[in-house]
């Protein structure tokens, strides 16, 4: 997933891996805490990730690589679903069997700004 000047791939070094999208060698690795899952997602100026070991969704800055934990209100997210990013909004899927929760983040406050239950 590109994002900035980084290409961003799951499951690498500490967590998540930055290459740089030019040349496609390997800058660093960016640690999540509690752990990254959901496939990831683009937009306003980070990458996007969800935490599986806790509930959050985690902002990956696409210049400098810091990482923001926006609180999910206890929800944890669907291993099994992805990030949408998009519309004014950071898109979570939250909960385990029938019925789950879209959740809607605000990407620059990084609180949940809307809850749907799907």
């Amino acid at each position: 997933m590109l994002a900035g000047e980084f290409a961003f791939v799951s499951g690498i070094g500490n967590g998540i891996g930055r290459f740089d999208r030019t040349t496609g060698e390997f800058v660093d690795s960016v640690t999540i805490p509690g752990d990254s899952c959901e496939a990831l997602d683009s937009g306003f100026g980070a990458a996007w990730t969800a935490t599986c070991r806790g509930p959050g969704l985690a902002r990956i800055d696409a210049v400098t690589g810091v990482v923001t934990i926006a609180d999910l209100g206890g929800q944890i997210p669907d291993p099994e679903a992805s990030i949408g990013v998009g519309e004014g909004g950071v898109w979570i899927i939250v909960g385990s069997g029938s019925p789950r929760t879209l959740l809607r983040v605000d990407p620059v406050t990084m609180s949940v700004i809307a809850e749907y239950e799907i």
